[in-house]
């Protein structure tokens, strides 16, 4: 006999929404400067899709709202509600998926747009770039956006699943929050990584492209078992580069980041051996020491502020104009040199 210890145990019966409750404050650490990341693990079939983005009816049928939906309500909430007139909170986002270890911006067409590729820059972290973050406005803009990248998604059938995700997903909401009064900055992030099933290549019966890309799957999947075996055991030498997911990852596994990994268990005795798998992968995740995370914070951009004085100037240069009832000429800072007639600021 085998037992195996988690922070929390969910049922086939739990509702989506029990789910979210015990991950609703990671909405108010990722608004508050923090960077978050959810991650589901399991093998294909398992529900992990389900969890992160909801059953297929999930838009008309509010009990099946995945993670993803609940959290961007709640964003949306506490700054609409909570948070109103005391910050100005912008929120974006972006969309990738890794498909045969190469990276897609899934927000655009395929086959259009620059190469994605990650970095990790000292100092900063790690870098997407040649991924176009989107501003959204309201809850249902954010909801069509975030559906329409998922539609984008790699999938096929196997003897395993009948709509497989063949790509690892990475949904990032970013969130800046400046206070209204002391006019520092907040810059939090929350990813949800919803991993590709691993798969016994014999039981999905899967050839051709299908077999590359389970091949490719499981090569990355095996790779964040080596991260998670090495930052179990405390070594010295974590091999985040081995994978692109790794690589991603590699803030949310061993960094700056409160991080949660749900791990999803078929209930079928077919599938008993990857389930045992699933569990030990689940408890050496459950070993790993993470660092404490801090706030992102600082005082307001310099681009910000250059923008808010560029508009008090154009303002006060108005209502000059009105009070001379003519033309006026070109604001100019207390103590500034007298400018040439025609020379452009």
């Amino acid at each position: 006999d085998q037992s195996f210890n988690f922070d929390r145990v969910f049922g086939p019966a739990d509702p989506q929404e029990t789910v979210f409750e015990e991950l609703r404050t990671l909405c108010l650490s990722a608004m508050d400067g923090y960077n978050v990341c959810i991650f589901a693990y399991g093998i294909t079939g398992s529900g992990k899709t389900y969890t992160v983005e909801g059953g297929e009816d999930a838009r008309d049928n509010p009990k099946k709202h995945g993670l993803v939906y609940r959290t961007i309500k709640e964003i949306f909430r506490i700054a609409h509600g909570e948070r109103s007139g005391a910050y100005d909170t912008t929120i974006e986002l972006d969309l990738i998926e890794l498909y045969n270890e190469d990276f897609r911006d899934l927000l655009i067409p395929a086959g259009t747009g620059p190469k994605v590729e990650v970095r990790l820059i000292p100092n900063v972290g790690v870098q997407i770039d040649g991924v176009e973050k989107k501003e959204v406005k309201n809850i249902n803009q954010a909801l069509e956006m975030v559906k329409a990248g998922y539609r984008n998604r790699k999938t096929t059938a196997t003897a395993s699943n009948a709509v497989s995700s063949r790509s690892h997903s990475i949904l990032t909401i970013h969130m800046t929050g400046t206070n209204v009064k002391t006019k520092k900055v907040y810059k939090g992030k929350l990813h949800f990584v919803d991993l590709a099933g691993s798969e016994r290549i014999d039981k999905s019966g899967v050839v051709g492209v299908g077999l590359e890309e389970a091949k490719a799957i499981n090569k990355s999947l095996s790779a964040l078992g080596d991260v998670i075996q090495a930052l179990s055991k405390g070594e010295k030498f974590i091999p985040y580069r081995n994978s692109q997911l790794t690589k991603l990852l590699q803030e949310s596994l061993g960094g700056n980041s409160k991080t949660v990994m749900i791990s999803n268990i078929a209930p079928c005795l077919h599938s008993m051996s990857e389930t045992i798998n699933s569990l030990r992968f689940a408890t050496r995740a459950h070993k790993v020491e993470m660092g404490k995370a801090t706030q992102n914070e600082g005082a307001q951009d310099k681009g910000e502020d250059v923008k808010n004085i560029k508009n008090k100037m154009a303002d006060l240069e108005s209502k000059f104009k009105n009070a001379k009832g003519g033309r006026a000429g070109a604001m100019k800072p207390p103590g500034s040199a007298r400018r040439k007639p025609g020379a452009r600021k």
